[in-house]
């Protein structure tokens, strides 16, 4: 059995474990299925939310990270993250220390389709607040110049504060691969709820809006890549717009 193989086998069963999540997100990050080998990089992530109801306005979260490819099927990555409740009496705290993994489980561009399996745990910073599990398939399909990737995830609350059924978010990219400068592509989340006990559709959180992506390079064996979008809420619980952003000093050695 490959080694790739055998890690998808120790995280089904490690699955197997999660029973739910506060559906909230650290970051509106698209994961994808492949691996570039001998990649370290270092990362900044963020989002804000903007509503003209105060109790939805300024919802934010932001992550910074340091990542390395342990060999061309293993990315692991620790990350810090922050964020804000929506409304107008919270403030900006630290929430999380945060390892996750990603596993190339098949050979890219071989099967119709390339697989990857995520997974995540995240130790809350506060006493009063519950770990976090986060596992599931990446998925990524190439048509030309269109690029196709699916985040299929289940969140579960972890530890003495754990409460509730697990949590299902769905993530997808789609990108035109025009310029590797820029890139144009649209994402969507969602966040329907428990499993098998989905929240009534306008409690749901559902976002969808335009990303531009692009890659910086002669910097020699390194490169600056960075995402910038706009997500429209499309459910009475989600904000009006979501700005998001992503920067990532990518180097080998």
């Amino acid at each position: 059995m490959r080694p790739r193989w055998r890690s998808l086998a120790t995280l089904v069963a490690a699955a197997g474990m999660i029973a739910a999540a506060d559906p909230a997100r650290a970051e509106f990050r698209v994961r994808p299925a492949e691996i570039e080998g001998g990649e370290k990089a270092v990362e900044l992530n963020g989002s804000y939310g903007f509503d003209r109801q105060a109790e939805k306005q300024g919802e934010q979260s932001y992550t910074a990270e340091i990542e390395a490819a342990v060999n061309d099927w293993w990315l692991t990555e620790f990350e810090g993250e922050a964020g804000r409740d929506p409304g107008p009496d919270n403030r900006t705290r630290f929430t999380a220390a945060t390892w996750e993994n990603l596993f190339e489980l098949t050979e890219p561009g071989r099967y119709w389709a390339d697989l990857g399996f995520f997974a995540e745990f995240s130790r809350a910073l506060s006493h009063q607040s519950p770990d976090n599990l986060n596992l599931g398939p990446a998925v990524t399909k190439v048509w030309g110049r269109i690029v196709n990737t699916l985040n299929l995830f289940v969140a579960k609350d972890v530890g003495s504060h754990a409460s509730g059924r697990p949590q299902l978010n769905l993530a997808w990219q789609t990108r035109l691969t025009l310029d590797p400068l820029i890139e144009p592509g649209i994402e969507i989340y969602s966040a329907p709820g428990a499993l098998a006990h989905f929240s009534g559709l306008q409690q749901q959180d559902h976002r969808a809006g335009p990303v531009l992506y692009g890659t910086l390079r002669g910097f020699g064996a390194s490169a600056l890549n960075y995402e910038v979008g706009y997500l429209f809420g499309l459910t009475r619980a989600t904000p009006e717009g979501t700005l998001k952003w992503r920067l990532e000093y990518e180097f080998h050695f």
